[in-house]
Order: structure tokens, then sequence, then C-alpha cells
């Protein structure tokens, strides 16, 4: 969906299309967050809050970073299959995407500094 949508003429696209493009990231930092807590491979899960606990930062990690990924996490496996398309297309608003999209941003830049990067 993401590609077929990302040059579409109608501006929600975009904003849908800037957000599906972030949305695999906070999964790769919290997966580094994992190996850098554990010094072990990350489960190969795409529950974003498991993922967080089995961190060393989860702890001090802000109220509305583990409230964001308890929102992800279900919209990210439903991105990933096809079957979810009309459910997540309704859902997805230009204004909710544009929300989530800012919000994502805050939550890597947060990860980020936490790991040194």
């Amino acid at each position: 969906m993401y590609h077929a949508r990302k040059s579409h003429k109608l501006r929600e696209w975009h904003e849908f299309c800037a957000w599906a493009a972030a949305l695999p990231y906070a999964e790769k930092a919290l997966k580094a967050a994992v190996a850098n807590s554990t010094n072990e491979a990350p489960p190969k899960t795409h529950d974003l809050p498991k993922l967080a606990d089995k961190t060393d930062i989860y702890e001090g990690m802000p109220q509305e970073y583990k409230k964001l990924l308890n929102k992800l996490t279900p919209l990210q496996i439903e991105a990933r299959y096809p079957e979810y398309k009309e459910k997540l297309t309704a859902l997805l608003t230009e204004n909710y995407c544009a929300i989530l999209l800012g919000e994502t941003e805050g939550f890597l830049c947060w990860i980020k500094e936490k790991l040194g990067k």
C-alpha cells in the first residue's frame, strides 16, 4: 500500500506514507535497545511493548511513549498484511497519521538519545 500511495495526488496519503515509512524504525530501534541491554539477539516479534520491556531503558520510558507503543503495535501488524487494508485506511485519517508521525519521531529521538546514537 505504501508504494502504491506514496506519490498519490491526495495530500492525506502523503501523511499516511510518511508515518508508514517511519513505523519500522520504532521496531528496529527497540530491537537495537534489546540487543544493547541483553547482549543477545532480540526476539522475533512485532510486539513493541514486549520488546521495550526487555530493555534497560523501559523503566525510565515516559508514559507517553509506552502508550504510543501500545497504539503502534496493532497498526504495524495490520499494515504488513493486505487483508487489513480497508480497516487500516478507514482508521488512519490524515490528522491521525500526522499525530502518529509526530509521536513516532519524538520516540525515535528519545530512544536514539538513550542508545547514545
